[in-house]
C-alpha cells in the first residue's frame, strides 16, 4: 500500500507538471490549445452533465439545429460521469482541468503497474531492475500521442488508463491469475472501449497478443483457457456496446454527420493516418500540418513521436526479453495499422508512377467490424507508445541492475524522456464565459 501511495503522489505531480500552467489558472483556463476541439469537449461535457442532473439521458439535443433539434451521441460518456458531480460545486473549466489531471495520473499509474509485473517476470526479485517501472510510467504518461490529444482538446482520446488496466489484468491472467482476473479483464475491456474506441482496440491488440504468445516464463499452454476466456468475455461484452454506438452515430436524426463510410474513407486517406516519419522525428515536425492545410487556422497537432530515449531502451530490452514477446507483437500491429490503408504524408497519399498509392495493412481490415468505424487511425499509435514505454522499462531496468547503478540513475532517464516530450506539452486555453 505504501508503494502504491508513493506512485500516486509521483504521477499526480507529473500530471500537474505536464499540464502547467493550467493549475495556476484553475477555473480560468483549461489544458489545451485554442482553435481545437477543446470547446466542443467542454460543451459536450456540460450537455451530458446537465441532462443527467435533470434526470434524463444525454441523447436528445434541442439546443442544436433549432428549432428541430436532433440526437447527439456523447463522445466521452465516462467524462460526463466524472464531471457531473463536480459541477455541483465547481465550474466547468475547473472540472475539465481535474478530468485531464485524473486521466494523466491514471495513465502513468496503470503503465507503472503493468511494467512492474512485466519486469518482475523478466527479472524476479531484482530491486534495481524494478526501477524501470518508473521509466515506463513516465514514458507513457508523457507520450506525445497522449499529450497531443490533451493539446487538441479531444477529451475521450486521452482516456487511456482503462485500456492499460485491462492489459494489466490480462497479464495477471497470463501469469497465473485466477478466475477473478479473467472476470476483471472481461469487464475492463468494454470499459476501455467506452472510454475511447481507439484505446479499446489497442487493449484488444495486447490481450490478443497475450493469448497467442503467453507471458512470463510459463509454458505456452499454461493458463491458455484463462487467456482465451478473458478475451472472449471482453468481446461478448463489447459487441453490443459497439453495435449501439454504431447505430446511434449513423441514425438519421444524429446531428454529427461524420460517421458515414465515404467520410471515413476520405479521412483515413488524408488527415487520419500516422506519417511513418513522425514516429522518428520530434520537435515541431507536423504531418499533417494544420497551420498550412486548415482553412480556419485550426491548432490541431497530430503527434505520435515515440522518443529516441524510449526506442533505445526498447532495444536494450532484447538482452532480457523473457515474457516480452506479446509487447513487441501488439506494438508492431498497432504501428502498422496506425499508418492507414495507404501511405500518407502531409495529409495526401504518396503517389508512385503517376497514379499508384502505396497499400498498407489497414487496407486488409478496413471493412471489418471494429475497424470500419475508425477514421483518425493515428491514435492507434498508443500501441507502439505503450510498447516502447514498457520495453524501455525492461531495458533500462536491466542495464541499471547489471551495472549496479545508483537508484538516481533512473531519474536521469526520466528527465531525458520529459525533455523529449516538451514539444507537445499542452498549453492553457482560456475558455469563453
Amino acid at each position: 500500500m505504501r508503494k502504491l501511495l508513493v506512485a500516486i503522489l509521483v504521477y499526480s505531480s507529473l500530471a500537474l507538471a505536464l499540464t502547467w500552467p493550467a493549475l495556476s489558472q484553475l477555473g480560468r483556463a483549461v489544458p489545451g490549445a485554442a482553435r481545437t476541439d477543446i470547446w466542443n469537449s467542454l460543451w459536450t461535457l456540460w450537455f451530458g452533465a446537465d441532462a443527467l442532473l435533470a434526470g434524463h439521458l444525454p441523447y436528445a439535443a434541442d439546443l442544436l439545429n433549432h428549432p428541430d433539434g436532433g440526437t447527439l451521441l456523447v463522445s466521452d460518456p465516462l467524462g460526463v460521469l466524472f464531471v457531473t458531480p463536480l459541477l455541483l460545486g465547481v465550474s466547468l473549466p475547473t472540472s475539465y482541468a481535474l478530468l485531464v489531471f485524473w486521466r494523466l495520473l491514471l495513465a502513468g499509474l496503470s503503465a507503472h503497474l503493468l511494467a512492474r509485473d512485466l519486469i518482475q517476470g523478466a527479472a524476479p526479485g531484482d530491486d534495481r531492475a524494478a526501477m524501470g517501472a518508473w521509466i515506463s510510467g513516465v514514458g507513457l504518461a508523457s507520450a506525445p500521442v497522449i499529450l497531443s490529444a490533451v493539446h487538441n482538446g479531444t477529451s475521450e482520446s486521452f482516456n487511456v488508463g482503462w485500456a492499460l488496466l485491462s492489459v494489466w489484468a490480462a497479464h495477471r491472467v497470463a501469469t497465473g491469475g485466477g478466475a477473478r482476473w479473467v472476470l476483471l479483464t472481461g469487464v475492463l475491456l468494454p470499459l476501455a472501449c467506452l472510454a475511447s474506441w481507439y484505446a479499446g482496440v489497442v487493449a484488444f491488440f495486447f490481450v490478443g497478443a497475450l493469448l497467442l504468445l503467453g507471458a512470463g516464463d510459463r509454458p505456452w499452454k499454461a493458463g491458455l483457457s484463462g487467456r482465451f476466456g478473458a478475451l472472449i468475455l471482453g468481446l461478448l461484452l463489447t459487441a453490443p456496446l459497439a453495435r449501439a454506438f454504431q447505430t446511434a452515430a449513423t441514425a438519421p436524426t444524429n446531428l454529427v454527420g461524420i460517421k458515414h463510410s465515404q467520410e471515413l474513407d476520405s479521412v483515413r486517406r488524408s488527415t487520419g493516418p500516422a506519417d511513418p516519419v513522425g514516429y522518428l522525428r520530434g520537435g515541431d515536425f507536423r504531418s499533417p500540418d494544420f497551420r498550412v492545410i486548415s482553412r480556419y487556422g485550426e491548432g490541431f497537432f497530430h503527434c505520435h513521436y515515440l522518443g529516441w530515449v524510449l526506442m533505445v531502451g526498447a532495444l536494450l530490452s532484447l538482452r532480457r526479453r523473457q515474457g516480452t514477446g506479446f509487447v513487441w507483437l501488439a506494438g508492431a500491429l498497432g504501428l502498422a495499422l496506425s499508418l492507414g490503408p495507404v501511405l500518407v504524408s502531409q495529409a495526401s497519399p504518396v503517389i508512385l508512377a503517376g497514379d499508384r498509392a502505396v497499400p498498407l495493412p489497414y487496407f486488409l481490415v478496413e471493412r471489418l467490424p471494429g475497424f470500419s468505424s475508425l477514421s483518425l487511425v493515428y491514435r492507434l499509435a498508443l500501441a507502439p507508445a505503450l510498447a516502447a514505454a514498457l520495453l524501455a522499462g525492461v531495458g533500462y531496468g536491466s542495464l541499471l541492475s547489471q551495472r549496479r547503478a545508483p537508484r538516481w540513475a533512473a531519474a536521469v532517464v526520466v528527465a531525458a524522456i520529459l525533455l523529449g516530450c516538451a514539444c507537445c506539452r499542452p498549453s492553457a486555453a482560456s475558455p469563453t464565459r
